[in-house]
C-alpha cells in the first residue's frame, strides 16, 4: 500500500486539499510565464497597426458604428472608425465622427430598414447579412453585421449593383419571353418601357418603329404611366416624319443614343400629341440597331435629375434584349399571317375546282323537284276537273235529277284521268321532293360548315366524324364517278381544334385520293376507306386509298410547299403541305403515310384529346 499512488479520480478531495492543488498550479502557471517572452506596449501597437492595414487593404467597405439612443431607443448612429474601401465605394469622405443623420438627413424616413437592421445587432448581438438599395447613392450592397459590444456593430459591405441589375435583366428577359407566347408586340413594349421608366426613375416612356426609309416613325407603345396619366388615347401607329421628330431624328441619323438634359418644353420633340398633359424637361433616345439601320427607338423622360451614361447603358441593354424577342413576335406573326392567306388560298382553289361539282349537287336536287312540280301541278289540274264532275253528279242526287247516264259518264272521266293512280302519285311526289330539299340543305350546310371562318388561334369543341361527313357531302360530285366510299367512323370524343383548318385537311385528303384514283383510268371504281377512332391521348383519322401509291423517290418532298404530280388544273401543290402546318404545327398533332405493298396509300393523322394551346 506504501507505493500506491493516490489519484484524485479515485477518492474525493477535501477542501484542504482543493486549496493546496489550485496553489500548486497557480504556481505553475507563474512559472510558465516567466519563462516566456514579455509582451511589450510596442508590440500592442504593431498589432493594432498591422490590423488597421489590413482592414484598409480590403476591397470591402467597412464601419465600426456606435448606436445613439433617446429613451432607450436606438435613433441614429456615429461613425466610429471607416477604412479606405468605404471611401471607394460609397464616394462619402470624413464621416468619422458623424452622424448617419447628418450626412443623410432624411435616412429615418427613406432607409428605415437599414437602421433597424444595424440597430437589432447593436442590441442583440446576432449577426445579420442582406441586400439593400440605398436610395441616396443609387447603389445595391451586400452587407454583413455583427456586434463587438453590446450597443455597437461592425458593418463590412460591398457593391453588388451591377449583379443586382444583370439579376434583374435576367429575369426581365424570362418574363418577356413567357408573356411573348400570349402578349401583343405592343404589350412586350409597353412592359419594356414600364421597366426603363423604373430603372431610370423616369416619368414618360415611348417606343417607334422607324421606317424602313429611315425618313419616318411609327408609334407602337407608350408606357403605362404615359398612357393612363400623361397621354390617355394617344394615336398609335400614327407615322411622324424625321425633320419632326427632335432628337429622335438625331438619335437615327447620328445612330447612337442621345440625352437632352437641359431644354426645357420640347413637347414635340416626341411626337406627343397636344392631349399630352405634360411638359418634357428631360429625355433620352436610344435607337436599336440592326444591320447597320435603325429598326426601332426607344425612349424615356422627365427624370428628375439630369440622364447620365448609366442610363443610357440600361435603357440600350433593355430596348436590345425587347427587340429580339420583339422581332421574332413580329416574324412569327407575319408567317402566321402568310399561313393563313395560303390556307385561304388553297381553300379557294379547291373551292373552285369543286364549284361545278357542288352546283351539280344542287342542280340534281333542284330539278327533280322541278320536275316533280310540273307534276304536281297537271295532277292539280285533273283533280280539279274530276272534282267539278262530281259536285255536277252531286247536285243532281240532291235534286233528284241524276240518272244512270250521269253516273256512267262520271265513271268515264274517273277512268279518263286515272284518279286511283294521281291519288296514290302525290304522297310519292312530296317524299321524293322533300329528299331532294334535304339533300339541299346537306349541300349547303357543308359548305357553309366548310366556308365559316375561324380566327386562325381559335380552338372550339369539334366532333371530326361531323367534318368528315360534310366534307363528303361537298366531295360527292368528285368521288361519285371514281370511288366508292367505305366509312368506320367510330364514336368520339369532342376534341379542341379548329374546325375550319381540319375540314380543310379531309378535304385535301379526299380529294388527293381521288385524284390518284382517276390518275390510273380504271373502268370500275377504286375504294377510298375512312376510318375514325381515339384512345386515351389522342383522336385518329386514316384515309386510304387504292390508288397507284406514292413513288419512293419522290416521298420525301410531299410536304414540300409547291411539290406536286398533278397538272396545274388540279393543284398547286399547296395542299399536304397546309395539311401538315395545321395538323402538326398548329394542332400540335401528327400527320404520316404509308404505302402498301398491294398499293394504295394510307394517310394517318392524330389529334391531341387535350390541347393547352
Amino acid at each position: 500500500m506504501k507505493n500506491k499512488k493516490i489519484v484524485s479520480d479515485e477518492f474525493p478531495a477535501t477542501e484542504k486539499c482543493q486549496q493546496a492543488r489550485k496553489k500548486s498550479l497557480d504556481a505553475i502557471i507563474q512559472k510558465k510565464q516567466k519563462a516566456a517572452l514579455p509582451l511589450h506596449d510596442n508590440t500592442v501597437l504593431d498589432y493594432k497597426t498591422s490590423h488597421r492595414n489590413l482592414i484598409d487593404y480590403m476591397r470591402n467597405g467597412y464601419v465600426y458604428g456606435k448606436v445613439i439612443y433617446e429613451k432607450r431607443a436606438a435613433i441614429d448612429f456615429i461613425h466610429q472608425e471607416v477604412n479606405t474601401g468605404y471611401e471607394t465605394i460609397t464616394g462619402l469622405k470624413n464621416v468619422i465622427g458623424k452622424k448617419i443623420s447628418e450626412i443623410f438627413p432624411d435616412i429615418n424616413k427613406t432607409q428605415s430598414k437599414f437602421l433597424e437592421k444595424h440597430f437589432r445587432v447593436a442590441e442583440t448581438g446576432i449577426p445579420d447579412r442582406f441586400e439593400i438599395y440605398i436610395e441616396h447613392l443609387k447603389k445595391w450592397f451586400d452587407v454583413s453585421v455583427y456586434c463587438p459590444q453590446k450597443g455597437y456593430f461592425v458593418s463590412m459591405f460591398d457593391e453588388v449593383t451591377e449583379r443586382k441589375y444583370y439579376e434583374f435583366l435576367l429575369t426581365f428577359r424570362l418574363r418577356i419571353l413567357q408573356m411573348a407566347e400570349c402578349s401583343s408586340v405592343e404589350q412586350l413594349l409597353q412592359t419594356t418601357l414600364d421597366e426603363a421608366e423604373q430603372i431610370t426613375q423616369s416619368r414618360i416612356g415611348f417606343a417607334f418603329f422607324v421606317a424602313k426609309d429611315q425618313m419616318s416613325l411609327s408609334l407602337q407603345s407608350v408606357s403605362t404611366n404615359t398612357e393612363k396619366v400623361i397621354c390617355p388615347g394617344k394615336e398609335k401607329r400614327k407615322h411622324i416624319p424625321l425633320d419632326k421628330s427632335g432628337i429622335w431624328a438625331d438619335a437615327i441619323r447620328e445612330q447612337r443614343a442621345v440625352m437632352n438634359n437641359y431644354e426645357p418644353a420640347i413637347k414635340h420633340y416626341m411626337g406627343m400629341a397636344k392631349e399630352c398633359e405634360t411638359e418634357l424637361i428631360r429625355e433620352l433616345v436610344v435607337p436599336v440597331i440592326r444591320n447597320d439601320r435603325i429598326v426601332a427607338t426607344m425612349g424615356v423622360g422627365n427624370k428628375p435629375e439630369p440622364y447620365d451614361g448609366n442610363d443610357v447603358r440600361w435603357v440600350t441593354i433593355l430596348a436590345n434584349l425587347t427587340w429580339d424577342i420583339v422581332a421574332k413576335k413580329i416574324a412569327e406573326e407575319e408567317r402566321e399571317k402568310l399561313q393563313q392567306q395560303l390556307q385561304q388560298s388553297q381553300k379557294m382553289e379547291m373551292v373552285g375546282q369543286l364549284a361545278a361539282g357542288m352546283a351539280h349537287e344542287i342542280n340534281n336536287p333542284l330539278n327533280f323537284i322541278a320536275i316533280n312540280f310540273a307534276n304536281i301541278r297537271e295532277i292539280t289540274s285533273d283533280l280539279r276537273i274530276i272534282l267539278t264532275e262530281y259536285k255536277i253528279v252531286t247536285q243532281k242526287f240532291e235534286d233528284g235529277t241524276l240518272s244512270p247516264l250521269d253516273v256512267q259518264k262520271l265513271r268515264k272521266r274517273e277512268s279518263e284521268l286515272n284518279v286511283e293512280m294521281l291519288i296514290d302519285d302525290i304522297p310519292e311526289i312530296i317524299v321524293e321532293s322533300q329528299r331532294g330539299f334535304e339533300r339541299i340543305t346537306a349541300v349547303i350546310n357543308s359548305m357553309r360548315n366548310l366556308s365559316h371562318r375561324y380566327a386562325i388561334d381559335k380552338k372550339i369543341p369539334f366532333d371530326i366524324n361531323q367534318g368528315i361527313i360534310d366534307t363528303l357531302t361537298i366531295a360527292r360530285h368528285e368521288y361519285s364517278s371514281c370511288a366508292d366510299i367505305k366509312t368506320t367512323l367510330g364514336e368520339l370524343p369532342l376534341i379542341a381544334c379548329n374546325p375550319e383548318q381540319i375540314n380543310q385537311v379531309f378535304l385535301n385528303l379526299i380529294i388527293n385520293s381521288v385524284h390518284a384514283i382517276q390518275s390510273q383510268k380504271r373502268h370500275a371504281n377504286g375504294t377510298i376507306t375512312i376510318q375514325t377512332w381515339f384512345d386515351s391521348s389522342n383522336v385518329y383519322c386514316s384515309i386510304a386509298d387504292d390508288g397507284p401509291g406514292i413513288p419512293e423517290a419522290i416521298q420525301k418532298d410531299i410536304f414540300n410547299p409547291f411539290f406536286t404530280t398533278k397538272n396545274s388544273r388540279n393543284g398547286t401543290g399547296l395542299g399536304l403541305s397546309i395539311s401538315w402546318d395545321i395538323i402538326v404545327v398548329t394542332h400540335k398533332g401528327t400527320l404520316a403515310f404509308t404505302t402498301p405493298a398491294e398499293g394504295g396509300t394510307i394517310f394517318t393523322l392524330s389529334l391531341p384529346r387535350t390541347n393547352d394551346d
